[in-house]
């Protein structure tokens, strides 16, 4: 069952970064069994006259604030509950050490068991996580993993539970440099990627830190309240904890599958989602076109042989209504185009005798194709028989922009002249016409 704390929508997410301990692997789980009663044990030998109790509290705050960073940062706050009682810590490295000694003795036989191949790897996966990856991935997210534990060991903790062929976007965990990573870092290099808006991440963790970084940049984040090692009910606990840290929803595991998909992107289909991992996206370098850059007309060629009685009575009214102010569209299909007659069409915007162009999608593709590598037009009856018709890795560029135009304040046609404007395409001149008269007059 899904807990809606906030009802959003990640129907345009492009990317899902999943913590790892508690999240999706339960190897580690009890580790903070292990790790309070460690830190208890350092701060009641300093004798304050504080009780076990008032020693966990303190701890237990500071240990969940900090789930999710690298286990470092907890350490340190330890080193400073120490200094804070008038006493000289120990390197955070030597209560790190001491720590990993302890959860090693209890987290050994589950290691055992994954690496001796004595039990599945989904043993020590919360349930329904490898359905949701596969499912994630079958939607074209790409994936992100990222742990506060040290990455030599999460690393082959991911490998042992066989997860990490989920994570395109790659497997992070903490390093020696503690500001050489960080979750925070991780969602920057993230939003780095052309065409993806901090709205477009979706973040499942069971602590503090993967959810307030991905809220922080308008994300959608799924607490996982997980109750280790059953994950049957919400742990309570961290229900209210990952609710204070603004998460979105609230699980206790992945299952069912359907209903944390259809709370997250809304209602499916009744039809069977196709894999898209199996398709070959291949580059327009290794295309057919039928139609190269010779085709099409400089200015000063010849017109080609064409006669249609109504062509003056157009041209006459053009020119009255550019005379007028009058509004001058020019509503076309794809064809034109391919006809080769991009820079007459250019021409008549920029003396104004045309004010604004309306295509379909299939002008978009060949005007972007043409700008980006001098050709288009690809031989249907060849790549319909091979299944490979619209296959072309450089033309997909178009569907983000397409999607950021549904998500911002530019209409389709606008942002695809600004971006191919905007760009370094060889032949974006048959494209874009220089911006020296307004849309209408």
């Amino acid at each position: 069952m899904v807990e809606t704390i906030r009802k959003v929508s990640a129907a345009h997410a492009k990317v899902a970064l999943f913590d790892f301990d508690g999240t999706l692997s339960l190897i580690r789980t009890g580790w903070m069994q292990v790790m309070v009663p460690m830190m208890v044990d350092v701060l009641a030998e300093l004798h304050t006259g504080e009780s076990e109790e008032q020693l966990r509290g303190v701890i237990e705050d500071f240990v969940w604030r900090l789930t999710g960073k690298e286990t470092i940062y907890q350490m340190m706050a330890l080193a400073d509950e120490v200094r804070r009682r008038g006493a000289t810590p120990l390197d955070p490295l030597v209560y790190k050490r001491r720590y990993l000694d302890r959860l090693h003795t209890v987290i050994a036989c589950r290691l055992q068991e994954l690496r001796g191949g004595q039990c599945s790897p989904d043993k020590y996966l919360v349930p329904g996580a490898r359905a949701l990856l596969e499912a994630l991935q079958a939607r074209g997210l790409q994936l992100y993993l990222a742990s506060g534990t040290d990455e030599i060991y999460m690393k082959e903790e991911a490998n042992l539970l066989d997860v990490s062929r989920y994570f395109d976007g790659g497997v992070y965990g903490a390093l020696d440099d503690p500001g050489a990573f960080s979750k925070r870092l991780l969602v920057q290099k993230i939003l780095a990627r052309p065409g993806v808006r901090g709205n477009q991440i979706l973040a499942f963790g069971d602590g503090y830190v993967e959810i307030e970084e991905v809220k922080r940049v308008d994300g959608v984040a799924v607490g996982m309240a997980t109750d280790e090692p059953e994950c049957q009910a919400p742990d309570e606990w961290k229900r209210r904890r990952l609710i204070g840290a603004a998460a979105d929803y609230i699980a206790a595991n992945y299952l069912p599958t359907d209903e944390l998909l259809q709370t997250l992107f809304g209602p499916g289909s009744r039809y069977q989602t196709f894999d898209r991992s199996r398709l070959q996206i291949k580059p327009l370098t290794e295309r057919q076109h039928d139609l190269q850059l010779a085709r099409w007309l400089a200015l000063t060629d010849p017109a080609p042989p064409f006669s249609h009685p109504d062509l003056p009575v157009i041209a006459e009214r053009l020119a009255l209504a550019r005379t007028s102010g009058a509004a001058r569209i020019l509503m076309m299909g794809a064809h034109v185009l391919r006809a080769g007659v991009n820079r007459h069409l250019i021409d008549l915007v920029e003396r104004g005798f045309i004010g604004h162009i309306a295509m379909n999608g299939a002008g978009a593709i060949h005007d972007y194709e043409l700008a980006r590598i001098g050709a288009t037009t690809e031989s249907v009856d060849r790549y319909i028989r091979s299944g490979e018709f619209g296959l072309w890795r450089e033309t997909g560029e178009l569907n983000d922009w397409i999607r950021e135009a549904a998500e911002g304040s530019l209409g389709l046609g606008e942002n695809i002249g600004r971006r191919i404007d905007a760009s370094t395409y060889p032949h974006k001149d048959l494209s874009s016409p220089r911006p020296i008269v307004p849309a209408f007059r």
